[in-house]
Protein backbone atom coordinates (compact mmCIF):
# COMPACT_ATOMS: atom_id res chain seq x y z
CA UNK A 1 0.00 0.00 0.00
CA UNK A 2 1.49 3.57 -1.24
CA UNK A 3 1.13 6.15 1.76
CA UNK A 4 0.03 9.80 1.69
CA UNK A 5 3.24 12.15 1.18
CA UNK A 6 2.15 14.08 3.62
CA UNK A 7 2.14 11.41 6.54
CA UNK A 8 6.31 10.82 5.58
CA UNK A 9 9.54 12.30 6.00
CA UNK A 10 10.01 14.27 2.22
CA UNK A 11 11.19 11.94 -0.52
CA UNK A 12 14.48 13.93 -1.34
CA UNK A 13 15.43 13.67 2.30
CA UNK A 14 14.68 9.96 2.37
CA UNK A 15 16.32 9.26 -0.83
CA UNK A 16 19.62 10.61 0.20
CA UNK A 17 19.67 8.90 3.59
CA UNK A 18 18.68 5.45 1.93
CA UNK A 19 21.08 6.67 -1.02
CA UNK A 20 24.13 7.47 1.41
CA UNK A 21 23.44 4.18 3.59
CA UNK A 22 23.41 1.88 1.02
CA UNK A 23 26.84 3.15 -0.22
CA UNK A 24 28.66 2.35 3.30
CA UNK A 25 30.91 -0.90 3.07
CA UNK A 26 28.90 -3.23 4.58
CA UNK A 27 26.15 -3.03 2.64
CA UNK A 28 28.26 -3.46 -0.43
CA UNK A 29 29.76 -6.31 1.11
CA UNK A 30 26.69 -7.51 3.08
CA UNK A 31 23.48 -6.30 1.03
CA UNK A 32 20.61 -4.46 2.88
CA UNK A 33 17.65 -4.84 3.46
CA UNK A 34 14.59 -1.89 2.85
CA UNK A 35 12.07 -2.07 5.27
CA UNK A 36 8.98 -0.07 4.93
CA UNK A 37 11.16 1.69 1.43
CA UNK A 38 9.99 2.54 -1.55
CA UNK A 39 6.49 3.83 -0.13
CA UNK A 40 5.50 6.52 -3.17
CA UNK A 41 5.66 6.69 -6.80
CA UNK A 42 8.78 9.27 -6.32
CA UNK A 43 10.59 6.90 -4.08
CA UNK A 44 10.46 3.98 -6.41
CA UNK A 45 11.70 6.78 -8.90
CA UNK A 46 14.25 7.73 -6.85
CA UNK A 47 15.39 3.84 -6.34
CA UNK A 48 15.26 3.44 -10.56
CA UNK A 49 17.44 6.68 -10.50
CA UNK A 50 19.91 5.07 -8.34
CA UNK A 51 19.76 1.95 -10.20
CA UNK A 52 18.92 -0.52 -7.67
CA UNK A 53 17.20 -3.14 -8.89
CA UNK A 54 15.27 -5.61 -5.96
CA UNK A 55 16.62 -9.27 -5.64
CA UNK A 56 13.81 -10.28 -3.57
CA UNK A 57 10.58 -8.75 -2.42
CA UNK A 58 8.26 -9.89 0.75
CA UNK A 59 5.13 -8.66 1.18
CA UNK A 60 3.64 -9.62 4.35
CA UNK A 61 -0.29 -9.86 4.51
CA UNK A 62 -2.19 -9.21 7.84
CA UNK A 63 -6.12 -8.84 7.99
CA UNK A 64 -7.82 -5.36 8.30
CA UNK A 65 -9.43 -6.89 11.69
CA UNK A 66 -6.48 -7.69 13.33
CA UNK A 67 -4.70 -4.53 12.04
CA UNK A 68 -7.30 -2.23 13.50
CA UNK A 69 -7.27 -4.51 16.72
CA UNK A 70 -3.19 -4.23 17.26
CA UNK A 71 -3.76 -0.24 16.20
CA UNK A 72 -6.39 0.43 18.91
CA UNK A 73 -4.71 -0.46 21.58
CA UNK A 74 -1.75 0.48 20.64
CA UNK A 75 -0.36 3.51 22.77
CA UNK A 76 2.58 6.07 22.64
CA UNK A 77 4.78 7.74 25.63
CA UNK A 78 4.72 11.49 24.23
CA UNK A 79 7.79 12.21 26.75
CA UNK A 80 10.04 9.42 25.30
CA UNK A 81 8.23 8.28 22.25
CA UNK A 82 8.09 4.26 23.68
CA UNK A 83 4.98 2.25 22.11
CA UNK A 84 3.45 0.20 23.99
CA UNK A 85 0.27 -2.30 23.45
CA UNK A 86 -2.14 -1.88 26.22
CA UNK A 87 -2.88 -5.27 26.12
CA UNK A 88 0.86 -6.65 26.64
CA UNK A 89 1.87 -4.05 29.01
CA UNK A 90 4.49 -4.65 31.95
CA UNK A 91 2.36 -4.46 35.59
CA UNK A 92 5.57 -2.81 36.64
CA UNK A 93 4.95 0.28 34.29
CA UNK A 94 5.24 3.46 36.32
CA UNK A 95 1.86 4.44 36.90
CA UNK A 96 2.68 8.19 35.75
CA UNK A 97 3.99 6.91 32.48
CA UNK A 98 0.57 4.87 32.46
CA UNK A 99 -1.40 8.20 32.60
CA UNK A 100 0.30 9.79 29.97
CA UNK A 101 -0.13 7.81 26.94
CA UNK A 102 -2.12 8.44 23.93
CA UNK A 103 -3.45 7.06 20.92
CA UNK A 104 -1.81 8.78 18.14
CA UNK A 105 -4.62 10.80 15.69
CA UNK A 106 -3.04 7.96 12.58
CA UNK A 107 -4.09 5.07 14.99
CA UNK A 108 -7.40 5.70 15.82
CA UNK A 109 -10.43 4.55 13.59
CA UNK A 110 -11.64 7.25 11.64
CA UNK A 111 -7.83 7.65 10.26
CA UNK A 112 -7.93 3.70 9.74
CA UNK A 113 -10.80 3.69 7.62
CA UNK A 114 -9.02 6.43 5.58
CA UNK A 115 -6.09 4.17 5.06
Amino acid sequence: MLTRAKDLVPDDIIGALVANRIKQPDCQIHGYLLDGFPKTIEQIQLLEEMKIQPTVIVILECPDEITEERLENKRIDPHTGIEYDITHMDPDLPEDVIRRLVTRPQDQKPALTNR
